[in-house]
């Protein structure tokens, strides 16, 4: 009884990993984007974003910040562009109706996904932190 229950354990768990690769690659990092604001949902679009970047750009010092304080720092900074996103979130949807993704241009560390779609939508810029593409965009206002 338990090994047929374990083994179902196993494949649902290799299952809901292979699910979860996408982030793996910029075009998978764009589609989640995509499919997240698609959906309206926007907790899922806010983690798709580099709040790293947006914390070193807002503290010019950020390397003479004690690495506890810059936990803080970003923290804040994800909180605070979470709610901007959730805001513009039907004005995103508009933009990113019916977008696909187009052509990769990789190079090292940062990445640009062309989109193709109504009204030509803006290519997505990324970056990889530490094996995860995010968006590397700017403020959210």
């Amino acid at each position: 009884m338990r090994t047929p229950l374990i083994s179902c354990l196993l494949v649902a768990g290799l299952a809901l990993a292979g699910c979860g690769g996408g982030q793996n690659t910029p075009e998978g990092a764009a589609q989640a984007f995509l499919e997240a604001v698609q959906k309206g949902d926007g907790e899922a679009v806010a983690k798709l974003y580099d709040y790293v970047a947006m914390a070193r750009v807002a503290n010019p010092d950020w390397d003479s910040i004690p690495e506890g304080q810059r936990g803080l720092i970003v923290k804040k900074v994800a909180e605070d562009q979470a709610r901007a996103l959730a805001a513009q979130i039907p004005q995103m949807q508009q933009i990113y109706q019916d977008a696909q993704t187009g052509n990769v241009i990789e190079n090292g560390e940062t990445a640009t996904v062309q989109l193709t779609g109504p009204g030509s939508p803006p290519a997505l810029n990324l970056v990889n932190r530490d094996g995860k593409w995010l968006l590397a965009g700017g403020k959210i206002e």
